[in-house]
């Protein structure tokens, strides 16, 4: 059997606008040129990819693009009908914001990205909903947003309504962690034990299926809210 591949990268030629790729053939007999895959393709669609196709010469790279649009036609269509693209941040509320980003810049270490008071008649309405158990229109809070590597975490301080304190048990429904991956949890508890974080138990070990086992531990911010510190390999 020929193969064929799929080649992306910087040198991905483009046609009428949109992201294109090219299909060589790597059979003996030349073809007369690439052919250019006109669908606009995400970054996630334009990895390397390797399509087994048949005797042919020339209609390999017809026949490559055929077996590409049945592998991952029925996906890309999914993901563009979405619009979906990814997670843009996480957010916690808190009761004190300049302990908060003391805690998360000068102790776990994450960025500080930025500051902002946030405040409007409207703003309320915007925020809780009005069909779901508060009917306030103006509001104001105060806004951190920090980085952990890509990702962003919101911090936000209520300040009409003032944020109630966090019941601190996260079985409750909505309740939500943030876990931080670490090179190595042994040294990095060591040192946030150092800081004076207190952990609730030793380091655990969690048996994902079909996965490598996670090594992790949890503790909390000063709002009460659960932290974890993850190793793994996956």
């Amino acid at each position: 059997m020929s193969r064929a591949r799929v080649r992306a990268g910087s040198s991905t030629p483009r046609l009428c606008g949109s992201s294109a790729t090219s299909i060589h053939s790597t059979n003996s007999r030349k073809t007369s040129g690439p052919v250019l895959l006109t669908r606009r393709l995400s970054p996630r669609a334009l990895r390397p990819l390797h399509v087994h196709v048949g005797k042919g010469g020339d209609q390999g790279p017809l026949q490559a693009l055929v077996a590409l649009e049945r592998l991952g036609g029925e996906a890309l269509e999914k993901e563009q009908s979405m619009g979906i693209a990814g997670v843009h941040h996480l957010s916690f509320s808190v009761t004190n914001l300049e302990r908060t980003v003391d805690f998360y810049r000068n102790v776990i270490g994450l960025e500080l990205r930025s500051r902002t008071h946030n405040e409007y008649d409207e703003l309320g309405w915007a925020l809780f909903g009005r069909e779901w158990g508060r009917d306030q229109g103006h509001a104001e809070l105060e806004i951190a947003v920090m980085q952990l590597g890509v990702q962003r975490v919101e911090f936000i301080e209520y300040k009409d309504p003032m944020t109630a304190p966090y019941h601190r048990d996260p079985s409750i429904a909505g309740s939500a962690h943030l876990a931080i991956r670490v090179t190595d949890i042994e040294s990095e508890r060591e040192r946030l034990e150092k800081a004076g974080v207190v952990f609730h138990s030793p380091i655990n070990i969690f048996n994902e299926t079909g996965k490598p086992p996670w090594k992790w531990c949890y503790f909390r911010d000063p709002d009460g809210i659960c932290l974890e510190l993850v190793e793994s390999e996956d």
